[in-house]
Protein backbone atom coordinates (compact mmCIF):
# COMPACT_ATOMS: atom_id res chain seq x y z
CA UNK A 1 0.00 0.00 0.00
CA UNK A 2 1.41 3.35 -0.65
CA UNK A 3 0.66 6.50 1.22
CA UNK A 4 -2.59 8.45 0.31
CA UNK A 5 -5.22 10.34 0.97
CA UNK A 6 -8.51 8.84 2.32
CA UNK A 7 -10.66 11.67 3.33
CA UNK A 8 -10.77 15.54 3.02
CA UNK A 9 -13.81 15.99 5.53
CA UNK A 10 -12.76 19.87 6.10
CA UNK A 11 -10.38 22.29 4.08
CA UNK A 12 -6.87 21.30 4.78
CA UNK A 13 -7.76 18.65 6.75
CA UNK A 14 -6.75 14.75 5.26
CA UNK A 15 -6.98 11.17 6.21
CA UNK A 16 -4.04 9.59 5.67
CA UNK A 17 -4.08 5.97 5.08
CA UNK A 18 -0.39 4.70 5.94
CA UNK A 19 2.20 2.19 3.57
CA UNK A 20 2.48 -0.41 6.60
CA UNK A 21 4.51 -4.05 6.30
CA UNK A 22 3.14 -6.78 8.46
CA UNK A 23 4.47 -10.27 8.64
CA UNK A 24 5.39 -12.94 11.56
CA UNK A 25 7.85 -10.15 13.42
CA UNK A 26 4.38 -7.67 13.89
CA UNK A 27 4.33 -4.88 11.48
CA UNK A 28 5.94 -1.73 10.23
CA UNK A 29 4.78 1.50 9.54
CA UNK A 30 5.58 5.06 7.52
CA UNK A 31 4.18 7.75 9.03
CA UNK A 32 5.61 10.77 7.15
CA UNK A 33 8.14 11.46 3.99
CA UNK A 34 8.12 14.66 2.57
CA UNK A 35 8.33 13.46 -0.91
CA UNK A 36 4.90 11.40 -0.62
CA UNK A 37 3.48 14.27 0.79
CA UNK A 38 4.64 16.88 -1.50
CA UNK A 39 3.81 14.59 -4.14
CA UNK A 40 -0.07 14.59 -3.00
CA UNK A 41 -0.16 18.02 -2.97
CA UNK A 42 0.10 18.36 0.81
CA UNK A 43 3.00 21.13 1.88
CA UNK A 44 4.04 19.84 5.19
CA UNK A 45 7.60 19.67 6.62
CA UNK A 46 8.19 18.90 10.26
CA UNK A 47 9.90 21.38 12.96
CA UNK A 48 9.11 19.03 15.96
CA UNK A 49 7.66 15.75 17.48
CA UNK A 50 5.86 15.34 20.35
CA UNK A 51 4.21 12.11 21.90
CA UNK A 52 1.54 11.33 25.25
CA UNK A 53 0.25 8.26 26.60
CA UNK A 54 -3.02 8.66 27.51
CA UNK A 55 -5.63 7.23 30.35
CA UNK A 56 -9.28 5.85 29.03
CA UNK A 57 -11.60 8.86 29.52
CA UNK A 58 -8.42 11.10 29.28
CA UNK A 59 -9.57 14.28 26.75
CA UNK A 60 -6.87 16.47 25.61
CA UNK A 61 -7.77 19.26 24.31
CA UNK A 62 -8.74 21.88 22.28
CA UNK A 63 -5.61 23.47 21.32
CA UNK A 64 -3.84 25.38 19.11
CA UNK A 65 -1.21 27.91 18.23
CA UNK A 66 -1.77 31.48 17.33
CA UNK A 67 0.31 34.10 15.12
CA UNK A 68 3.43 32.98 13.72
CA UNK A 69 3.43 29.59 15.56
CA UNK A 70 0.18 28.61 14.23
CA UNK A 71 0.78 25.09 12.92
CA UNK A 72 -0.22 22.12 10.91
CA UNK A 73 0.14 19.31 13.08
CA UNK A 74 0.16 15.03 12.01
CA UNK A 75 -1.13 13.04 14.65
CA UNK A 76 -1.20 9.25 14.62
CA UNK A 77 -2.26 6.51 17.37
CA UNK A 78 0.95 4.22 17.72
CA UNK A 79 -1.29 1.91 20.41
CA UNK A 80 -4.51 1.93 22.50
CA UNK A 81 -7.13 4.10 20.81
CA UNK A 82 -8.27 7.09 20.76
CA UNK A 83 -11.36 10.04 19.17
CA UNK A 84 -9.20 12.16 17.60
CA UNK A 85 -11.51 15.76 16.97
CA UNK A 86 -10.80 18.92 15.06
CA UNK A 87 -12.80 22.12 14.59
CA UNK A 88 -12.65 25.18 12.66
CA UNK A 89 -11.61 28.20 14.57
CA UNK A 90 -11.25 31.16 12.18
CA UNK A 91 -14.71 33.15 12.56
CA UNK A 92 -14.91 34.62 8.85
CA UNK A 93 -14.49 31.21 7.37
CA UNK A 94 -16.93 28.36 6.79
CA UNK A 95 -15.45 25.93 8.52
CA UNK A 96 -16.04 27.80 12.24
CA UNK A 97 -16.93 25.80 14.27
CA UNK A 98 -17.62 22.60 11.98
CA UNK A 99 -16.12 19.44 13.71
CA UNK A 100 -14.52 16.29 12.40
CA UNK A 101 -13.76 13.31 14.22
CA UNK A 102 -12.08 10.04 13.30
CA UNK A 103 -11.53 6.99 16.15
CA UNK A 104 -7.69 5.96 15.36
CA UNK A 105 -5.57 3.27 16.88
CA UNK A 106 -2.56 1.07 16.22
CA UNK A 107 -4.70 -1.14 14.18
CA UNK A 108 -6.70 1.21 11.37
CA UNK A 109 -3.54 2.30 9.27
CA UNK A 110 -4.22 5.87 8.94
CA UNK A 111 -3.48 9.33 10.70
CA UNK A 112 -4.77 13.15 10.60
CA UNK A 113 -3.32 15.67 8.84
CA UNK A 114 -4.64 18.76 10.33
CA UNK A 115 -4.23 22.13 8.72
CA UNK A 116 -3.90 25.77 10.23
CA UNK A 117 -7.22 27.37 11.23
CA UNK A 118 -7.98 24.32 13.63
CA UNK A 119 -8.15 23.29 17.13
CA UNK A 120 -7.60 19.71 17.68
CA UNK A 121 -8.28 17.17 20.33
CA UNK A 122 -8.49 13.78 21.22
CA UNK A 123 -10.49 11.62 23.95
CA UNK A 124 -8.47 8.48 25.06
CA UNK A 125 -10.50 5.62 24.46
CA UNK A 126 -8.67 3.17 26.10
CA UNK A 127 -5.85 2.66 29.26
CA UNK A 128 -2.00 3.76 27.62
CA UNK A 129 -2.78 5.46 24.35
CA UNK A 130 0.03 6.40 22.63
CA UNK A 131 -0.67 9.65 19.92
CA UNK A 132 2.02 11.07 18.14
CA UNK A 133 1.95 14.69 16.91
CA UNK A 134 3.94 16.04 14.49
CA UNK A 135 4.24 19.83 14.03
CA UNK A 136 4.76 22.57 11.33
CA UNK A 137 6.77 25.33 13.99
CA UNK A 138 8.49 24.78 17.24
CA UNK A 139 5.81 24.81 20.23
CA UNK A 140 5.70 28.87 21.44
CA UNK A 141 3.78 28.44 25.10
CA UNK A 142 3.04 32.33 24.23
CA UNK A 143 1.16 31.42 21.24
CA UNK A 144 -0.61 27.97 22.83
CA UNK A 145 -4.49 28.68 23.13
CA UNK A 146 -7.55 26.94 23.10
CA UNK A 147 -11.25 26.49 23.43
CA UNK A 148 -13.20 24.41 25.52
CA UNK A 149 -13.95 21.14 24.47
CA UNK A 150 -17.92 21.26 25.61
CA UNK A 151 -18.62 24.77 23.50
CA UNK A 152 -17.39 22.96 20.27
CA UNK A 153 -20.46 21.78 17.74
CA UNK A 154 -19.21 17.79 18.60
CA UNK A 155 -21.68 15.60 20.73
CA UNK A 156 -18.54 14.16 22.67
CA UNK A 157 -19.67 10.24 24.28
CA UNK A 158 -18.46 10.93 27.48
CA UNK A 159 -20.06 13.58 30.31
CA UNK A 160 -17.17 13.99 32.40
CA UNK A 161 -13.38 13.66 31.02
CA UNK A 162 -10.30 13.77 32.58
CA UNK A 163 -8.94 17.27 32.16
CA UNK A 164 -6.48 18.88 33.21
CA UNK A 165 -6.81 22.37 34.75
CA UNK A 166 -5.59 24.26 31.66
CA UNK A 167 -8.02 22.62 29.16
CA UNK A 168 -11.20 23.25 32.10
CA UNK A 169 -10.54 26.50 31.35
CA UNK A 170 -9.80 27.69 27.82
CA UNK A 171 -12.57 30.02 26.64
CA UNK A 172 -16.27 29.26 24.75
CA UNK A 173 -15.70 28.78 21.16
CA UNK A 174 -18.74 31.59 20.66
CA UNK A 175 -15.97 33.83 21.97
CA UNK A 176 -13.68 33.78 19.18
CA UNK A 177 -16.65 34.79 16.78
Amino acid sequence: MNLSIRDNPLPDVYVLNLPAHNDARGSFVKTYNFQLFKGLGLDFQVLESFHSVSAANVLRGMHYQIGHSSHSKLVYCLSGSILDVVVGIEPKKSSFNKCFAIKLDADCGQSLLIGKGYAHGFLSLQDNSLVSYMTSTIHDPSADTGVLWSSISFDWPIQRPILSERDQSHPPIHLLA
